[in-house]
C-alpha cells in the first residue's frame, strides 16, 4: 500500500538533519558559555583569595584550595574557548560540563574534609543542578541523566563522609537526610527540565521541518502544474494557430469542405482547450465543497454502471475493453451518489487511457473488516474492528513506479512520462478521488510494481450504511408482499 501522504521529493532523512542543528546549536552554546563561565569562575577564585586574607572563623589554607579548584574550573572552560573557537563544538561542550562539575566536586569534598559537612558544602553539592543543566544543554540526553545520576551519587557519598567527620555539627549529622533527599530533588528537578526544554524545541524543530518539507512541496506542485498546463496548453494553441494560418493564407483556393473541414478541427482544439480550463476552475469549486452532502445508501453496482456510462469520449471510451464487474447487487456503502460515481469514472477513464485496446478492465467490492486503533486504557475485550466496502479498480496497462505513486494523488501531478505522452490529462482527476473518497470517511490507495502489462490496482475504501438505513431499504417479506 502507497502512503499517499508522503513527500513529492527526496530530501535528507530529518535525522541527519536535525543532528546537524543540534552540531551547529551545540558549537554556539559553547562559544558563548565558556567565556561567561571563565569570567565567573575567575571572579570567585578572585574573591575567595581576597577573603582568605580577612577570615577569623576558616583556615586560609582552605581557602586558598578552594581557589585553585575553582580557577582550575576556569582554565579549563578557556581551554572549551579555544575549541569552540576552532569548531569543535563537540569537545568543547564536554570540557564545560565536565570542567564545572570536577571544580564543584573538587571543592565540596576538599571542604567537608577539612570543616566538615557545613553550609558551604551543601552549596557546593546543590551547584551539582549547574553542572547537570550545562551538560543537558551542551551534550546528549543520555549524558544528562548520567550527570544526574552521578550527581546524586557524589551527594550521597559526601554527605556520607561528613557524617563522619569530627568537625561535622550534631544538627547537620541529625538532618544530613534531609538535606540528602532535597539535594536529589534539586538535582532531577534541573534534569526534569533541561529534559523538557530539550524534547520541546526537538518537537517544534520537526513542526518547522514539516512545514518547510510542505512549502517544498507547494513550490514543487506549482513547478508542476506550470509544466503540465503548459504541455496541455502548447499542441492544441499551437495547432489552432496553424489552422488560423491556412486560412489566412489559402481560404481563396480552398472549397467550402475543406474551409468546413478545418473550422471544424479548429473548433475541436478549442473545446479542448476549453474543457482543460473549466476543469480546473471546477476542481477549485469541488475541491472546496466536497464535504457539502447528506450521507444516504449508495447501491454500488447500479453506480458502477451510471459511472462507465459518463465516461468523457475526450478522455477515451470502453470500446476494446472488457469491463468486469464482480460487486454484490445489494452491496451499498453510505456516502453520496454523485461523488462516488465521480471517483468511479475518474478510475474507470484512468485504466482506459493507460492501458492497451483489448486489455480487461476489473471492477470488485466487498466487505472488509479495518482495525480501529484503540486508547491504551481501552479495555482489551471491547471491539477494535468496523466493517468497510473497499472497491477496488484494476487495469493491465503500464503501471505506475513504486517511487512516483504517492505523487498522483496530489493536485495537478502527472508523471514524467505522461508530459511527454499525447495521452490527454490535467492531473485533477486522482485529486478529487481523494478529495470525494475522504470527505465521504474512507481512504484511497494504489497498488503497482511499475512493471508493463503487470498494470495498477486503485482500491478505496467507504463505510457501510447503518443498520437501521439498511432495514429501512430492504424489501418487505414475500408474505407481506402477496397479503398485499
Amino acid at each position: 500500500m502507497i502512503d499517499e501522504h508522503a513527500p513529492l521529493f527526496i530530501m535528507t532523512s530529518e535525522r541527519e538533519v536535525l543532528a546537524r542543528y543540534e552540531r551547529a546549536r551545540q558549537l554556539r552554546l559553547a562559544q558563548s558559555a565558556a567565556p561567561l563561565l571563565a569570567v565567573l569562575a575567575g571572579g570567585f577564585a578572585a574573591s575567595i583569595l581576597l577573603f582568605a586574607g580577612h577570615s577569623q572563623t576558616i583556615d586560609h589554607l582552605t581557602l586558598i584550595l578552594t581557589a585553585v579548584f575553582v580557577a582550575l574550573g576556569a582554565l579549563g572552560n578557556v581551554a572549551a574557548l579555544f575549541l569552540a573557537q576552532r569548531a569543535q563544538g563537540r569537545a568543547a561542550a564536554d570540557i564545560i560540563a565536565g570542567a564545572v562539575g570536577l571544580a564543584i566536586l573538587a571543592v565540596a569534598y576538599m571542604w567537608m574534609r577539612r570543616q566538615g559537612l557545613d553550609p558551604f558544602v551543601l552549596v557546593y553539592l546543590a551547584l551539582f543542578a549547574l553542572t547537570i543543566a550545562l551538560t543537558g544543554l551542551l551534550t546528549t540526553i543520555s549524558a544528562t541523566i548520567a550527570a544526574a545520576v552521578g550527581s546524586n551519587i557524589v551527594t550521597i557519598f559526601i554527605v556520607a563522609q561528613g557524617i563522619g567527620n569530627p568537625h561535622t555539627d550534631t544538627l547537620f549529622r541529625r538532618d544530613a537526610g534531609l538535606y540528602v533527599i532535597l539535594l536529589i530533588l534539586l538535582q532531577w528537578a534541573f534534569a526534569g527540565l533541561v529534559l523538557a526544554v530539550r524534547r520541546n524545541y526537538q518537537t517544534t524543530f520537526q513542526e518547522l521541518s514539516r512545514l518547510y518539507t510542505e512549502t517544498k512541496q507547494v513550490d514543487e506542485i506549482k513547478d508542476q502544474f506550470i509544466t503540465s498546463v503548459n504541455h496541455e496548453l502548447r499542441n492544441p494553441i499551437m495547432a489552432l494557430t496553424g489552422y488560423i494560418e491556412i486560412l489566412q493564407l489559402r481560404q481563396r483556393q480552398m472549397s467550402d469542405e475543406r474551409r468546413a473541414e478545418i473550422l471544424g478541427q479548429a473548433g475541436k482544439v478549442g473545446d479542448r482547450v476549453t474543457h482543460l480550463l473549466e476543469s480546473i476552475l471546477d476542481a477549485r469549486r469541488l475541491d472546496q465543497g466536497a464535504d457539502d452532502f447528506t450521507p444516504s445508501v449508495v447501491n454500488v453496482r447500479q453506480t458502477i454502471a451510471t459511472a462507465a456510462q459518463l465516461i468523457d469520449p475526450r478522455e477515451g471510451s470502453l470500446e476494446g475493453h472488457a469491463l468486469h464487474v464482480t460487486v454484490a447487487d445489494d452491496l451499498a456503502i453510505w456516502g453520496d451518489e454523485v461523488r462516488l460515481q465521480q471517483v468511479l469514472t475518474n478510475l474507470i477513464s484512468n485504466a482506459i487511457k493507460y492501458s492497451d485496446a483489448g486489455t480487461p478492465i476489473d471492477v470488485t467490492a466487498q466487505v472488509i473488516s479495518e482495525t480501529l486503533p484503540m486508547p491504551r486504557p481501552w479495555p482489551r475485550s471491547a471491539p477494535t474492528e468496523h466493517q468497510m466496502v473497499e472497491v477496488v479498480v484494476r487495469d493491465h496497462g503500464l503501471g505506475i513506479p513504486p517511487e512516483q505513486a504517492a505523487l498522483l494523488f496530489r493536485r495537478f501531478v502527472r508523471l514524467p512520462r505522461d508530459l511527454a505522452s499525447t495521452t490527454i490529462g490535467n492531473g485533477l482527476g486522482l485529486h478529487l478521488c481523494k478529495i470525494f473518497v475522504e470527505a465521504m470517511r474512507g481512504k484511497i490507495w494504489l497498488e503497482s510494481t511499475g512493471q508493463e502489462g503487470a498494470g495498477t490496482a486503485f482500491h478505496f475504501t467507504l463505510p457501510l450504511p447503518p443498520e437501521e438505513y439498511m432495514l429501512a431499504s430492504a424489501p418487505p417479506p414475500a408474505a407481506e408482499v402477496a397479503a398485499e
